[in-house]
């Protein structure tokens, strides 16, 4: 009796299998000044690849103080995809630079909402783009970032809520102000 090994169907018995993007990563010079980098991904950003994105990322570093990450053409992101990106970010700010993410797809905001890791980068609003939604999860009522809790910042005006209470927020968090957010 001979066993013969036949590699699993990829198309597992559909007639179209889906389309698999390969992961790819660059960087280059923002409108045209040597103080800001766009680092661009697209593709799979997972354990495979994850080394790449930190890599890009600290090549940019070395040419540029502000690195913005688009994010629009990443297809699927796990855990050590947003650990790179994560720790790029605490490094950026380590060494007085910044990373913004811009143009990050519905799909990649909920694994960072839901590993708990939204609040420790600084998301940006595509600028061809609506303004940013407000976060999903609810902000305590206290000064997180007065404690250093905290490392998110506003980049971009909210649209669901009304002027009026954004312009109150703001203004409490530049002037370290407790509010009572309830009305």
């Amino acid at each position: 009796m001979s066993i013969k090994l036949v590699p699993p169907d990829p198309t597992d018995g559909r007639a179209n299998p889906p389309p698999v993007s390969p992961f790819a990563c660059s960087w280059s010079w923002s409108n045209g000044g040597f103080a800001s980098a766009t680092v661009r991904v697209s593709g799979e950003l997972d354990i495979a690849t994850a080394s790449r994105l930190a890599h890009t990322l600290h090549e940019s570093w070395l040419q540029a103080r502000r690195v913005v990450l688009d994010l629009h053409d990443v297809s699927f992101i796990d855990s050590s995809g947003v650990h790179a990106i994560v720790d790029a970010s605490v490094r950026a700010r380590e060494d007085h630079r910044q990373l913004v993410l811009v143009r990050v797809p519905p799909h990649v905001l909920r694994v960072f909402t839901l590993t708990d890791k939204s609040d420790q980068v600084e998301i940006g609003a595509d600028p061809a783009g609506p303004p940013l939604e407000t976060p999903p999860r609810p902000r305590s009522r206290t000064n997180r970032f007065k404690r250093g809790e905290t490392n998110l910042r506003a980049v971009a005006e909210p649209a669901s809520i009304e002027r009026e209470t954004y312009d109150r927020l703001v203004r409490a968090i530049v002037d370290g102000e407790e509010e009572d957010w309830s009305s």
